[in-house]
C-alpha cells in the first residue's frame, strides 16, 4: 500500500497531520491534532488545503467513529457524504465517502 502524511506546523511546532493510506483502489483518510490545538477549526482547516490540492481518479474515505461528532461535522462540511455505518473490533464507524477527479 502506498502512504502520504502530511505534517502541519505552527510556530516551528507540529499541530497535526493528515494521513492518506491506498488501499483496494481506494485512499483511506485520516487526520490528527495536538490535545492543546483542539477544538479551533484546524481539523477542517488542514483537510480543506490538503483536498484542494490531492488529486486521485479514486473515492476517499474516511472511517469516522460515531461518538466522533466534531469529526463528523468537519467531514461533512467538505462534501463528503455519508456511506454506510460498520462495526470494526467493537467499535461503530460513520463511512464518510468523496469523489475526487484529477486535473
Amino acid at each position: 500500500s502506498t502512504s502520504k502524511i502530511f505534517i502541519f506546523q505552527l510556530n516551528e511546532e507540529a499541530i497535526g497531520q493528515v494521513r492518506f493510506d491506498f488501499e483496494n483502489n481506494v485512499w483511506l483518510i485520516d487526520y490528527s491534532i495536538e490535545k492543546l490545538y483542539r477544538g479551533k477549526g484546524l481539523g477542517k482547516l488542514m483537510l480543506k488545503q490538503i483536498l484542494e490540492t490531492f488529486k486521485s481518479e479514486y473515492p476517499i474515505l474516511a472511517y469516522v467513529k460515531i461518538e466522533n461528532i466534531a469529526s463528523a461535522k468537519v467531514f461533512d462540511s467538505l462534501g463528503f457524504k455519508k456511506n454506510e455505518i460498520v462495526e470494526i473490533n467493537n467499535k461503530i464507524f460513520q463511512i464518510f465517502e468523496k469523489w475526487k477527479t484529477s486535473m
